[in-house]
């Protein structure tokens, strides 16, 4: 298996995959999805809740917040102590460890009327995704990669077809990853096929580790496992 950087977009990255097979990519993404180690919150107990929702639904949403990942194994404690109004983001989980805490503030978890109180104590545990989905710390996809040729009257019209923008006004193949064979372009006269064993590869991350770092440990250890 070879592979080349496409595009990078923040959290989300795009890779060029080649000499491979549709059993090889999807062993991949299945690697990302399940066997990438990260932490989430695995235990809450609740001190005081007089909020509009169960323990359990505070619960489910305390485990799906991003946690920030370090190569460590051990327990992270965290609290929560907030009395509205207002509401409660994740930011208001405040964790005793500075190398595993949450990630995104932003996320809320429940809103608080007048008076409510939310008062929690909680541990945060290494796992993995096919433990949990709360430890699966990346999404991956592929596509096949296309090949577009053919010759056209119009290219302006060719461009316009092509709604995902992949094409530039010289028809060549400028976002690979954009095209999802949706066929629009074949009605001006061009033909898009998949390049036998080469895939458009993405990878998401969730938390502090880079996209790019989760793709590349991931390849290097189905090498290692065939070896």
């Amino acid at each position: 298996m070879k592979f080349d950087l496409i595009e990078k977009l923040g959290s989300k990255v795009f890779y060029h995959v080649k000499d491979s097979s549709f059993a090889e990519v999807n062993l991949l993404r299945r690697f990302i999805l399940t066997s990438v180690p990260s932490f989430a919150v695995d235990e809450v107990t609740f001190k005081e809740n007089s909020s509009c929702l169960f323990n359990e639904f505070i619960s489910a949403r305390l485990g799906l917040i991003p946690l920030t990942f370090e190569d460590v194994d051990y327990e992270v404690g965290f609290s929560l102590d907030f009395t509205g109004p207002g509401m409660v983001y994740s930011g208001s989980l405040k964790s005793t460890d500075d190398k595993i805490k949450v990630f995104n503030e932003d996320i809320p978890i429940v809103s608080l009327e007048e008076g409510q109180v939310l008062k929690v104590e909680a541990v945060a545990r290494r796992g993995f995704g096919r433990d949990h989905v709360k430890f699966q710390n990346a999404y991956a996809w592929y596509n096949s990669y296309p090949e577009v040729k053919g010759k056209v009257k119009n290219k302006e019209e060719a461009v316009k077809l092509c709604v995902k923008g992949a094409l530039n006004s010289n028809l060549d193949l400028v976002k690979p990853h954009a095209c999802d064979f949706c066929g629009e372009c074949e009605l001006a006269g061009l033909k898009v096929s998949p390049v036998e064993g080469e895939f458009v590869f993405f990878v998401e991350s969730y938390n502090n580790v880079s996209p790019e770092s989760i793709f590349e440990m991931s390849v290097k250890s189905l090498k290692k496992r065939k070896e």
